[in-house]
């Protein structure tokens, strides 16, 4: 039979501690978000706008879905605390975003094209 000891854990320390899951959360929902939405940015643009734009993405989606993971993990709190909140978890996206893809291309550099901040695998 199956263990679900480390998946019973994980659910029971995300209970206690909804802010932290709900933030995690919000950000790899966010990341993975970016990934796709991504490739509707027109390639033709400058690597500025296009870098400016894939943030923007980041952190709209970082709200979203921080917000959104907030509610669902943590339905009692109501205030207008869980806006900003959300909003930190959005900005604070495309800064893990940025760091995860620098520690990937020093430590995988065959990978860095897949996770670069354009589709074609140039990173700006």
């Amino acid at each position: 039979m199956f263990d679900f000891g480390i998946f019973s854990t994980i659910i029971q320390y995300a209970t206690q501690n909804p802010q932290l899951a709900a933030g995690i959360m919000g950000v790899m929902l966010s990341l993975a978000a970016t990934q796709v939405l991504k490739y509707l940015v027109p390639a033709s643009w400058t690597d500025t706008e296009y870098k400016s734009t894939v943030r923007v993405i980041g952190i709209v989606s970082g709200w979203f879905f921080g917000f959104g993971a907030w509610k669902l993990l943590d339905p009692t709190e109501r205030t207008i605390g869980d806006f900003f909140w959300a909003a930190g978890v959005g900005f604070l996206s495309p800064a893990i975003y940025s760091l995860l893809t620098a520690l990937i291309g020093i430590k995988w550099p065959a990978i860095e094209k897949y996770v670069s901040g354009r589709p074609d695998g140039s990173n700006p």
